[in-house]
């Protein structure tokens, strides 16, 4: 199974891994110095112990948060108006749970997350005046996205980036 091979691998040293720096993913100016050096020391820690470090390109990488927004605002918008069931999956409907989430979406949306009503108010907006025209691109931008890394993966092991541009 994934599950044993996964763990069977976590006692392994790296040497001979081929891990990819995705170059899209430090442009100049976005990343605090800090996180820069962080993640250049990790490369040369890796390098170090033997792993093959070499950059790789993702064009799409650069795109790959606003791509992620443009899906998370109308899922979510779109989950809150399916009273948290989503649509299209086929599966059973719990008609309690549907119930609950609706009371509490009508009577405790106050107590969302400021985030979250952002979203679903986002949502609602591209959803009503843009035809979901977003939603569209950005699945199909998200599709085509995979297919780089897909590729880029058939190069590498694993691929290596940071994870946020500010220090924690």
């Amino acid at each position: 199974s994934l599950k044993s091979a996964c763990l069977d691998e976590l006692g392994r040293d790296v040497k001979g891994l081929r891990v990819g720096m995705v170059q899209e993913s430090t442009p100049e100016g976005m990343c605090e110095p800090a996180v820069i050096a962080g993640y250049e020391a990790a490369c040369a820690a890796l390098a170090a112990e033997g792993a093959e470090v070499f950059p790789v390109s993702i064009p799409l990488w650069s795109e790959s948060w606003p791509i992620a927004l443009g899906i998370i605002f109308h899922s979510s918008w779109a989950m809150a108006q399916s009273e948290g069931m989503g649509f299209g999956h086929g599966g059973l409907i719990d008609g309690d749970r549907a119930h609950g989430f609706d009371l509490m979406r009508r009577l405790e949306a106050d107590d969302f997350p400021p985030f979250f009503k952002t979203w679903l108010l986002v949502g609602r907006y591209l959803h009503d005046d843009y035809f979901s025209t977003y939603f569209a691109k950005a699945q199909n931008l998200r599709i085509a996205l995979r297919r780089e890394v897909s590729s880029v993966l058939d190069s590498c092991d694993l691929l290596i980036s940071p994870t946020t541009p500010g220090v924690a």
